[in-house]
């Protein structure tokens, strides 16, 4: 037996066959959707959620990347100002005070070396005695300036004597550092 006649379609109203129909279509349109959502939107409402995780996880790489390479350029600009291997830091603070025009009033000098890594540190303990203080503040400026890193890590300043406070005696701590390994 035919469909329509197990389910008395022929024996609907017009309107009632409209509204079935319309039924019919909004079911069958129901389904698809259902369907379609399943199978098709789901996957890829994952895949969008998916891709913004991955699609952060890339910014946030590119943004290490970024900072790695200006740590890397800042590592590379200290490597290049250090003292060629050889250097004698004496020598160094030597040229320094003679430019200063201060080479006799430096003495005491002590130098000490140690292994940091793949680095030698290199660190002189001297003394300035007999100098104004404009004469050390120019002394010190060219230490912190000079071409090859160098720092001061100590400083003790005191008046050369107690009936004169013109003069001025500093005992300097500075350090430099050689690469060892390539």
């Amino acid at each position: 037996m035919e469909l329509s006649k197990k389910l008395k379609l022929d024996e609907l109203s017009e309107r009632d066959r409209i509204i079935a129909s319309i039924g019919g279509v909004v079911l069958v349109v129901a389904i698809v959707y259902f369907v379609l959502s399943f199978f098709i939107f789901s996957p890829l409402t994952k895949e969008k959620v998916r891709y913004e995780k991955n699609l952060s996880v890339l910014k946030e790489l590119k943004q290490i990347e970024s900072e790695f390479n200006g740590i890397n350029e800042k590592y590379g600009r200290f490597i290049s100002s250090l003292p060629p291997r050889g250097t004698d830091i004496s020598s160094m603070i030597l040229r320094i005070s003679r430019s200063a025009n201060i080479e006799a009033n430096v003495g005491d000098m002590k130098p000490l070396s140690r292994r940091v890594g793949d680095f030698k540190e290199l660190s002189l303990k001297f003394t300035v005695d007999g100098i104004n203080t404009e004469e050390l503040v120019n002394f010190l400026s060219k230490i912190e300036n000079y071409r090859n890193f160098i720092y001061i890590d100590e400083l003790e300043i005191q008046p050369k004597s107690s009936k004169d406070m013109r003069f001025l005696k500093a005992v300097i701590k500075v350090k430099t550092y050689i690469q060892e390994k390539s």
